[in-house]
C-alpha cells in the first residue's frame, strides 16, 4: 500500500510538472522566431539610417555612379565570422534607394531601377513622415520566403529627398532561430530531469512520513504509548505531537480511541478520492478531464491537511471551548467544491451527482468545517447507492438537501443513524466504517445554529434523504 502510494504521488507530480514545463516550453519556442526578427529588424533600423546619412549627399547632387562599385568591393570583402556555431563568410548587406516620389535610383542587386515602389509600404509611410517596414513572400508559395524591408528618411536640410530600404531573407536567420531552439531544448530537459527528481523526493518523504503517522495513530488507537515519530515538515510534527499532548491529557482511553477514530475515518475519504482520480488519470482520457482530476488530485491533498488541523479543533468544539471561524458562504458555490471534491469517486462507481440550485443563499459559518460536513454525507450517499444511480443536492429555501437512490435505511435504524460508532452493513460488502462520520457532522451542525435531518425518501421512491437547516 506504502509503495502504491508513493508511486501515485510521484505519477501525480510528474504528469503535473510535465504538463506544466511541456507548456512553457511550447510557448518559449514560439517566442524564439519573433524575438529573432525583433533584434534583427532593430540592427536593419541603426543600419538604414547609417546609410540614409552616408549617401545623402550623392542623392542630392545625382552622383550614386560610384555607389555599384563600393557595393561591388563590400560584398568581396573577406568575412569570417563565427555567430552561434553559424560560419559567416559573405556580407550580407542588399538596399536600394528611392527619389521623393519612390522611383527607384539605386538597387544593390541592380534590378528594378526606375521602378516606382511608391506604393510599396516601406517607401510610402517614409515619404510621409513615419516609420517603414513590410514583410512580402519572395515566393508567394513558400511561406519561409518572406523578406523584410526596413526603411530611412534621406534627408537635406530637413527635407526628405528619398528612401533607403534595407531588405533581408529570413531565410538568413533560420540558423540562429534553429540554435536557439536546440539551447531551450536542453535547458528544458535539465528542468524536466530535476523536476523529475524533486518529484521522486517528495513522493517518497510523503510517503515515508504517512506511513510513520500511520503506525503512531494505530499505536494511540490501541492504548499504547508509541513514541512520537519525527517527521520532515512542521505540520506533521505538530500532528504527531498534538495526538501525543491529546493521549496525555485527555481522561479515560474511551476518549483518545474516539478522536483517533475520527481522524483516520476522516483521512480516508480524501485517499480514496485521489487513488479514483489516480486511476482514472491513468486510463488517458481527454485533456481537460486529465486537468480536472489533477486539480481534485491537488485539492483532495489539501483537504487532507485542512482534515487534520479541523480534528484537532473538533476537541474543543465538543466541549464549546472553541469558537468557529465565521465566514461569509455561498451555498451554491459551497456545495459545488463538496461534489467537486468526490467527483472522481463518483465517476469510478458510475455513479451520476447533479445539482440544483433553485434559490441560492448566504450561510455564516466556517468553510472547511461545511465542506467536512458536507463531505461525510456524500461519501455516505456515494457508499450506499446502487451503481449507475443518480444523487441529487439542491440549494433551496435556506437549506441543502441530499437525495440518494439506495435502498434505504431500515426502520430499526432510524433512530440510531448518526450515533457514534453506529454503522450500517454496506452494500458492497466492505468493511462497515466507524460511524463517525455522521456524528461529527451532527456536531457540526449544532455549532452552525442548523439541524441535519436523516430519513428516507417520502415521494415513494427508494433513498435517503438528508436535509442541512434551515440555516439561520
Amino acid at each position: 500500500m506504502r509503495r502504491t502510494f508513493a508511486s501515485r504521488i510521484l505519477a501525480g507530480y510528474l504528469l503535473v510538472f510535465g504538463i506544466a514545463s511541456w507548456v512553457f516550453y511550447d510557448s518559449l519556442l514560439q517566442e524564439i522566431k519573433p524575438v529573432v526578427r525583433q533584434a534583427s529588424e532593430s540592427v536593419m533600423i541603426d543600419t538604414a539610417n547609417l546609410l540614409a546619412e552616408l549617401v545623402a549627399e550623392d542623392v542630392a547632387n545625382n552622383a550614386l555612379f560610384n555607389l555599384s562599385a563600393q557595393m561591388e568591393e563590400v560584398n568581396e570583402r573577406p568575412v569570417s565570422a563565427l555567430v552561434w556555431g553559424h560560419l559567416r563568410t559573405q556580407v550580407l548587406l542588399d538596399f536600394y534607394i528611392t527619389n521623393a516620389k519612390g522611383r527607384v535610383l539605386f538597387s544593390s542587386e541592380g534590378r528594378d531601377v526606375g521602378a516606382d515602389y511608391s506604393q510599396w509600404r516601406d517607401v510610402y509611410l517614409t515619404l510621409r513622415g513615419q516609420y517603414g517596414a513590410r514583410s512580402t513572400l519572395a515566393d508567394p508559395y513558400q511561406p519561409e520566403s518572406s523578406v523584410m524591408h526596413v526603411a530611412a528618411p534621406i534627408l537635406k536640410n530637413g527635407e526628405i529627398i528619398g528612401v533607403l530600404t534595407v531588405y533581408n531573407s529570413n531565410q538568413t536567420m533560420q540558423p540562429f532561430v534553429e540554435a536557439s531552439k536546440r539551447t531551450v531544448l536542453k535547458k528544458w530537459l535539465l528542468v524536466l530531469l530535476a523536476c523529475g527528481v524533486v518529484a521522486l523526493l517528495l513522493s517518497f518523504w510523503l510517503s515515508r512520513s504517512v506511513a510513520q503517522l500511520s503506525r503512531f495513530a494505530k499505536g494511540v488507537e490501541s492504548g499504547e504509548a508509541p513514541k512520537v515519530p519525527k517527521l520532515l515538515g512542521s505540520e506533521l510534527n505538530d500532528l504527531a505531537k498534538a495526538l501525543d499532548e491529546m493521549r496525555v491529557k485527555l481522561e479515560g482511553k474511551a476518549y483518545v480511541e474516539h478522536y483517533v477514530q475520527t481522524l483516520t475515518h476522516e483521512l480516508k475519504s480524501p485517499m480514496a478520492a485521489i487513488r479514483g482520480a489516480a486511476e482514472m488519470l491513468l486510463e488517458n482520457p481527454p485533456e481537460e478531464i486529465k486537468d480536472r482530476f489533477l486539480h481534485n488530485i491537488n485539492e483532495q491533498n489539501l483537504r487532507m491537511q485542512r482534515t487534520v488541523d479541523q480534528m484537532l479543533r473538533l476537541a474543543a468544539l465538543e466541549n464549546q471551548s472553541s469558537e468557529i471561524n465565521h465566514q461569509v458562504l455561498a451555498a451554491g458555490l459551497l456545495v459545488q467544491q463538496g461534489v467537486d471534491s468526490i467527483r472522481g469517486t463518483a465517476e469510478k462507481r458510475n455513479i451520476q451527482i447533479n445539482i440544483e440550485v433553485r434559490e441560492d443563499f448566504s450561510l455564516e459559518g466556517d468553510q472547511d468545517l461545511m465542506l467536512l460536513a458536507l463531505g461525510n454525507v456524500l461519501e455516505n450517499a456515494l457508499a450506499f447507492s446502487s451503481p449507475a444511480s443518480t444523487i441529487v443536492v439542491t440549494v433551496d429555501q435556506r437549506r441543502i438537501t441530499l437525495t440518494d437512490q439506495g435502498e434505504g435505511i431500515p426502520d430499526y435504524a432510524l433512530t440510531k443513524v448518526g450515533h457514534k460508532f453506529f454503522s450500517l452493513p454496506r452494500p458492497d460488502g466492505e468493511p462497515k466504517s466507524t460511524g463517525l462520520g455522521l456524528a461529527l457532522t451532527q456536531e457540526i451542525c449544532r455549532r452552525h445554529h442548523a439541524e441535519l435531518s436523516i430519513g428516507n425518501r417520502t415521494d415513494g421512491e427508494k433513498g435517503v434523504v438528508v436535509v442541512f437547516g434551515p440555516f439561520g
